[in-house]
């Protein structure tokens, strides 16, 4: 899906979610402790990379359901998009619209989110852009997935998105949004966190 909502507050843009738009050839690493949220951000043969995860204290069934779930993704994005769509629904995929715009720009995603039990998996791919505006390199593909893996005191998360975006190499609009997909990725993942730990997930005491 796209994968997680970027603030519409806070770019035109850069509602490609999780793109990790780099210069060329750099790697950034933040924080590998295993009791903080860590990523990478790089570029590999013309693709963009966002590799993140993050403890959740939180069972892992719940943790998955609340990923995959169209009620609960509505709940976690109706702050970050303009429109939120549920389309072609079955018990174990759907796609999910989502538009972000303002007076310079838009973004129209169609994004296909699948359910992988025995992976413990929520999988994403792009099937459908519309952009407009020139603020931001057009997004020609987008895919990944979370999972989830048991651990003591509840879950981890893992967190895998590959962009392609249409940009020259030395492109400065995509140097422009690291500081935001920076900020708007920790912001959404956390706010799965706090969603799942004491609201959707929360054990009663």
């Amino acid at each position: 899906m796209v994968s997680f909502p970027i603030n519409k507050k806070t770019v035109f843009l850069a509602a490609f979610l999780a793109t990790a738009v780099l210069h060329a050839g750099m790697i950034w690493k933040k924080s590998s402790s295993p009791d903080e949220l860590s990523y990478e951000l790089k570029r590999d043969n013309g693709y963009y990379i966002l590799e993140a995860s993050l403890p959740i204290a939180s069972g892992p069934g719940c943790l998955l359901e609340v990923i995959y779930s169209p009620y609960h993704m509505r709940k976690l994005m109706r702050k970050d998009a303009d429109a939120l769509e549920i389309l072609k629904e079955t018990p174990a995929s759907y796609e999910l619209r989502s538009v972000h715009k303002n007076k310079i720009c838009l973004l129209d995603t169609v994004y296909r989110r699948e359910l992988l039990k025995e992976k413990m998996r929520v999988g994403f791919e792009l099937v459908k852009c519309e952009q407009k505006g020139k603020v931001a390199p057009q997004l020609v593909s987008s895919e990944g997935y979370y999972e989830v893996r048991p651990e003591t005191g509840g879950s981890r998360l893992y967190y895998y998105e590959k962009t392609k975006l249409e940009t020259g190499r030395w492109d400065p609009r995509a140097l422009a949004l690291v500081k935001v997909v920076e900020r708007d990725t920790l912001m959404f993942l956390k706010k799965l966190k706090k969603y799942s730990e004491q609201t959707a997930c929360r054990t009663p005491s």
